[in-house]
């Protein structure tokens, strides 16, 4: 299985129609919202709440500019566009990436009110964490009083410290509290007011979760201002942009390691292909039901929703012989509301795609097969 500046109090809502472009700091909520006639059909809005102060996801860029082993040597280009570096098989000791995190004066100048921008007292981090081996790093890259710019900052991970996926992250925070006055600003030292959207350094190569229609992230939900709130959630789908983005989320360290274990055979196999079940039924139940809400109301959005419309419907409609039957079919059931009937099939759908019964079953053999060893 890749896209976000509103001010105002959090409990504000504001509701657009159809297409909702993201915003840095908009906490998105999954509830249907209600239902307005225009012209004659019904059109769907999309409710959104807002933190009480300006916050910019993804509002550092983060450019990795070499990766490099103990030798000087190149051990990866990275993939600029899925902020992504995949190492290579080969024997390493250590990685040296050559970072530069960028800051824009217009990114401060929307963090803070304007008596606070001369002297900005702001922090900027750089943050490392390896779920894998549990490794937590920090470092300060720019100090108060800061300074818009790019700042340079070299990074070397031992090979011994490091497994799976490492995610390399950026913040910016307050130094110190803000007067009530600007209550619209963030206002407690500390505070976060801005990340970058997180490079991730594959050290190995890693199980691929299936599917071929979401870009998968592990990522720190406790350490992210938007997913912070489904922290004891196992993921979050987002899939109101051209390619969905399915956010694992890493704190579940237990179960991060087995969705990123590779081996096929043993029970931790047995787990991840179970693991991956759970998570892939809720996800294709979201991705269909966001293309049939589309189809719904008249034509689909997102490319990718065709693609998921032809992967699910010949198990919901299996007596259907060609795409443009099933199409149909599914029209129908929607023209007339039903519902019930249509997730009904589609629960049916899944449980047969996923073969969850399967892996189960073979969960069941290898855990009794170990006891009476």
């Amino acid at each position: 299985m890749n896209a976000r500046k509103d001010n105002g109090d959090s409990s504000r809502e504001r509701a657009r129609v159809r297409l909702w472009p993201q915003r840095p700091g908009a906490r998105r909520t999954q509830e249907r919202a209600p239902e307005t006639a225009t012209r004659g059909r019904l059109q769907r809005v999309k409710r959104e709440r807002f933190l009480p102060y300006p916050y910019e996801r993804a509002g550092i860029a983060i450019r990795v500019a070499s990766c490099l082993d103990e030798q000087r040597r190149l051990l990866a280009e990275p993939d600029i566009e899925r902020h992504l570096i995949e190492l290579d098989d080969r024997p390493w000791r250590s990685v040296a990436l050559d970072l530069c995190l960028t800051v824009t004066a217009g990114l401060v100048e929307r963090l803070l009110p304007e008596s606070e921008r001369e002297r900005p007292p702001l922090r900027l981090l750089l943050t490392v964490r390896c779920p894998a081996t549990r490794l937590r790093l920090g470092f300060v890259v720019a100090n108060t009083p800061f300074k818009p710019g790019a700042y340079r900052h070299a990074l070397k991970l031992a090979r011994a410290d490091i497994a799976g996926t490492v995610e390399i992250d950026a913040f910016l925070v307050l130094t110190e509290s803000i007067e009530a006055l600007y209550s619209k600003y963030a206002a407690h030292s500390g505070g976060r007011v801005a990340s970058s959207r997180p490079w991730q350094l594959c050290v190995e190569p890693r199980a691929v979760m299936p599917g071929h229609f979401l870009d998968v992230r592990y990522r720190s939900f406790d350490q992210d201002a938007l997913l912070k709130q489904y922290q004891a959630n196992l993921y979050r789908l987002e899939c109101d942009q051209e390619s969905p983005v399915l956010w694992v989320n890493a704190d579940q360290e237990k179960i991060a390691a087995i969705l990123g274990d590779r081996g096929t055979v043993g029970r931790r196999a047995r787990m991840r292909e179970l693991f991956y079940d759970v998570i892939a039924y809720g996800v294709w139940t979201l991705l269909f039901t966001r293309a049939a809400r589309h189809l719904e109301d008249g034509e689909l959005v997102y490319a990718w929703e065709e693609a998921v419309l032809r992967e699910l419907l010949p198990f919901i409609f299996p007596q259907k012989r060609d795409h443009a039957a099933r199409l149909r079919a599914l029209t129908d059931l929607l023209r007339y509301g039903d519902w019930p009937l249509l997730m009904e099939r589609l629960d049916a759908a899944l449980q047969a795609k996923c073969a969850s019964t399967l892996h189960m079953a073979n969960l069941v053999e290898e855990t009794i097969e170990r006891e009476t060893r």
